[in-house]
């Protein structure tokens, strides 16, 4: 995983957010975020709460060869604000490689369709308790989940 401050430097990851609460969401939109800023518990010894934006290049191929040019893009869209950029298929990498650089909470921002999507347990085959030892790992962790619902879910009436 590479890190990048907020004017787009490459950063060591422990300079950036030891001792701060993290906030990361995948493809969330940036209002929504930081709305959820507020959510995030933070000790008496924490700095603050940092929003982390995950772009993750794992499983985007294009036939036999990966096609980053769209999500790219989308980092690009992120000049202006702290960045992640990692291969990580999962929460449990992202989780162990976050908490090896701070101490403080962790909370990632999902949304609805990401959070039914953890429960596929096709996703797990490559660990050995499969569900149960993701959910097992993030929870150890001290990961915390903010779920919003997707736009699209929403139904008002008129």
């Amino acid at each position: 995983a590479v890190t990048f401050d907020s004017a787009g430097e490459i950063t060591v990851p422990t300079d950036m957010i030891r001792k701060h609460s993290i906030l990361v969401s995948r493809s969330m939109p940036r209002d929504l975020a930081k709305a959820a800023l507020a959510k995030v518990p933070k000790s008496d010894e924490a700095k603050g709460v940092i929003h982390l934006p995950e772009l993750t290049l794992a499983g985007l191929t294009n036939g036999d060869s990966p096609d980053y040019t769209a999500d790219l893009g989308q980092f690009d869209a992120l000049h202006g604000s702290p960045a992640i950029l990692s291969h990580f298929p999962n929460y449990i990498q992202l989780t162990n490689y976050l908490s090896r650089n701070t101490n403080e909470a962790i909370v990632t921002l999902v949304d609805s369709a990401e959070m039914q999507a953890l429960f596929d347990e096709s996703q797990y085959d490559g660990l050995d308790g499969g569900i149960l030892e993701f959910f097992g790992c993030i929870t150890r962790a001290g990961l915390t989940m903010l779920v919003s619902p997707r736009v699209e879910d929403v139904k008002v009436d008129p």
